[in-house]
């Protein structure tokens, strides 16, 4: 929505706004509007002119107009440069920082002269604030002109910023070099690199260490005992809280195998037990990822999480993407110790009610898998199976009759003696699509080694005609024909008779087809017909949906990336990424030609109130100043049950956060003491670890107002978090506190 009017009521409203306090309203108001759509282009040059201003907060608002607008106002985008420059020159460190981040987000060919003198200015400043965003902003210069950073002093100055003293700007050089090196396979790592990197690895951020680890992971060291240095070093940090770490650790560990053959089972046990902590120690979204790569390892070494078997049970409270991955796994890693204990898991998970119909088909798909594998228990994978039937629950039946023809694909002789007896009583309790198909496609495969398998078929053909499921006529059609090349005297008639009803009375399309196919197949020569049809099938021991080993060995390549988790290699996954990213686009693009909801009137009207409440809001400033100056004295001995502070807690409706220093270390008791002398009453008090964490309130004597606070202390430093019903009191408050601490 693009309003004259309302750029008219903006200029005015700036131009009038000559008090700090009054003019940051409009220009909130003037962001606000931005954000719901308006055009605020022709404002351009009254921003600009705005920038130059003392208050911080300003300052950010109009940078972030100018970055929003600036592809709309080439021409006018140069007025912004000496007002960039300026700032660059300030004093403030957080002004020069802000200034810097901003200029180079303007991704502007025009720009680039300024910003890469600027940038150059800013990797050598003295603060680490603003040579944290320089580093940063070497990336978006060079995807405006990467000549003016490839091979030039600004690349080597990246890489010798790698030895700062700032673990910030030491990482952030990492991070920008692989950005503008990716064309040639990221950053130079060298040996002095990672040595530096590792010896500071304790001092960066967990962001920090997975990046340092994601070069040591590529990294190819020149000795066994340069090996042996890094596994040690980095063996702590498989303790790590945080999942990140500890894949990436984890990485670099399996990578080294390589180097280290006769370690490979030792290093993989040291990640074992890490990784199984974190799936029960984060939450489900976290969860997910690990077990994605413990599964990924169990395909390769199934035996390395055999004894676990039971860390892999599902838990009531996991959802249905964890229930999976854990079944996967437990499919990976039985083997004749815990068979038993596995399949009984699974078979107690596919009866229990409590669980959906899509994991209780999903275990019954897994006890298949598991006969697949251990080919001397399928007799008990049958007679399970057979159990499951009996229960005529229909998702159970169908999936069970599914996996019950995929067994008999595999131990066709072993199988047959007992799901042969028991067709023709399975014929009278299957009622679903799919288990009806593999009723019908067993019939047709091996009904002619019962008296009764002719007649089975038969009651299928009967109701033919009334069958609404094209996959059970087309199944039919297949399997009568195949019934009467083995048993012509029984089957002749009853193949006449589902030809006629395929080629006359059907609708549909494919079934029609396929009964002409057969009559015309058959009028031309049987015994050529009898050769296609029962054809002599190989025998094999895995089916083609089952994913290809090839795979996994490609994705222990790619360990800690995404491609462990959709199970894609990096190429494929990349592909999947650029389209989400382009419907992305579509949608931004659809949705910014959509009109904002609200009428010009709307907004011209929240606009005056909104500057009319800063009126009121200053008439109101003298009052709020005196009862700033007023002095808390608390209420002795007042009283607050558990219950209710925790009700008082919970509801408040401001908050307020205070940091401080002491000016000595002092114990809990101590500190209990203090307050308690103060007529601050303490709720609940404990130490975790170095850190002493205190509850306490207390009730102003004048106002009656209540405060309520959390005091983290480690050390010398205090986070105080306040809470209560009116801001202004809850700065009383804090300041009191602390002024009772450090006197």
């Amino acid at each position: 929505m693009s309003s004259s009017r309302v750029i008219k009521s903006f200029r005015q409203l700036l131009n009038e706004s000559k008090e700090q306090s009054r003019r940051r309203v409009v220009i909130e108001q003037i962001i606000s509007a931005m954000s719901l759509g308006v055009n605020l282009s022709p404002l351009f040059a009254d921003m600009v002119k705005a920038a130059q201003t003392t208050d911080l907060v300003q300052k950010k608002m109009i940078y972030l107009y100018i970055c929003k607008y600036a592809e709309e106002n080439k021409e006018l985008l140069i007025l912004s440069t000496g007002t960039f420059q300026r700032d660059c020159q300030s004093q403030d460190p957080l002004v020069r920082g802000l200034s810097l981040r901003s200029m180079s987000s303007l991704m502007n060919k025009e720009l680039v002269e300024y910003m890469a003198r600027e940038i150059k200015k800013g990797l050598m400043d003295r603060s680490n604030y603003v040579r944290r965003i320089a580093v940063l902003a070497t990336v978006k210069l060079f995807r405006v002109s990467p000549e003016l950073v490839l091979g030039t002093e600004i690349e080597k100055k990246l890489y010798s910023m790698i030895a700062e003293v700032d673990p910030y700007v030491s990482i952030n050089s990492v991070v920008a070099l692989n950005e503008i090196l990716a064309s040639k396979g990221g950053i130079s790592i060298t040996q002095k690199i990672i040595i530096h990197l590792l010896k500071r690895f304790h001092e960066f951020t967990h962001w920090g260490q997975s990046i340092v680890l994601g070069l040591v992971a590529n990294y190819a060291p020149q000795s066994e005992q340069e090996c042996l240095q890094i596994l040690n070093l980095l063996d702590n940090y498989l303790k790590s809280g945080n999942t990140s770490v500890i894949l990436a650790v984890s990485k670099v560990f399996i990578n080294l195998i390589n180097d280290l053959p006769n370690l490979r089972n030792q290093i993989y046990d040291r990640i074992k037990n890490p990784l199984i902590t974190l799936v029960s120690c984060t939450g489900n979204e976290m969860a997910y990822p690990v077990l994605k790569h413990i599964y990924l390892i169990a395909t390769q070494l199934p035996n390395l999480f055999a004894s676990e078997a039971s860390r892999f049970f599902i838990k009531g409270s996991d959802p249905t993407y964890l229930q999976e991955i854990k079944i996967d796994i437990l499919c990976e890693i039985v083997n004749k110790q815990n068979f038993k204990q596995i399949i009984f898991a699974l078979a107690s998970y596919v009866i229990n009610s409590s669980l959906n119909e899509q994991i209780s088909s999903y275990c019954i798909r897994a006890i298949g898998k598991i006969a697949s594998q251990l080919s001397s228990y399928f007799d008990m994978v049958i007679d399970y199976l057979m159990e499951f039937i009996e229960l005529d629950i229909p998702h159970i039946v169908e999936a069970s009759m599914i996996i019950l023809k995929d067994v008999i694909r595999l131990f066709p002789e072993q199988s047959l003696e007992i799901v042969l007896p028991e067709l023709k009583r399975l014929s009278e309790i299957i009622h679903t699509e799919e288990a009806k198909v593999s009723l019908i496609w067993i019939l047709g495969e091996f009904g002619e080694k019962i008296d009764e398998g002719p007649y089975i078929l038969e009651k299928f053909v009967e109701t033919f005609s009334e069958e609404s499921s094209e996959k059970i006529k087309l199944e039919l059609l297949t399997s009568v024909l195949k019934m009467f090349f083995k048993r012509p005297p029984e089957s002749k008639k009853m193949l006449g008779v589902i030809l006629h009803e395929a080629t006359e009375n059907s609708n549909e399309p494919d079934v029609i087809d396929r009964g002409l196919f057969y009559y015309r197949l058959i009028s031309t020569d049987i015994n050529k017909t009898k050769s296609i049809v029962l054809y002599e099938k190989e025998k094999f021991t895995r089916f083609t949906e089952n994913d290809p080993l090839e795979l996994f060995e490609i994705l222990m390549d790619e360990f800690n990336t995404f491609s462990v988790v959709y199970k894609k290699p990096y190429d494929q996954f990349k592909r999947i990424l650029h389209k989400n990213e382009e419907e992305e686009e579509e949608e931004e693009e659809d949705s910014s030609t959509d009109s904002s909801s609200f009428s010009e009137e709307e907004l011209l009207d929240q606009i005056q109130q909104n500057v009319n409440d800063l009126d009121i809001n200053q008439q109101n400033q003298n009052q709020q100043n005196s009862q700033e100056e007023q002095e808390i004295e608390l209420v002795p001995k007042f009283n607050l049950e558990p219950s209710e502070f925790q009700n008082k807690w919970m509801n408040s409706s401001h908050n307020l956060n205070f940091d401080f220093e002491l000016d000595e270390e002092l114990d809990k008791e101590s500190f209990e003491e203090i307050l308690k002398e103060n007529n601050f009453q303490v709720m609940a008090s404990g130490l975790i670890q170095s850190t002493i964490k205190i509850f306490c309130y207390g009730k102003d004597i004048s106002s009656n107002q209540i405060g309520l606070f959390q005091l983290l202390i480690t050390g010398v430093n205090v986070k105080l978090n306040a809470k209560g019903t009116n801001p202004q009191f809850l700065k009383l408050f804090a300041e009191y506190i602390a002024t009772v601490l450090t006197e």
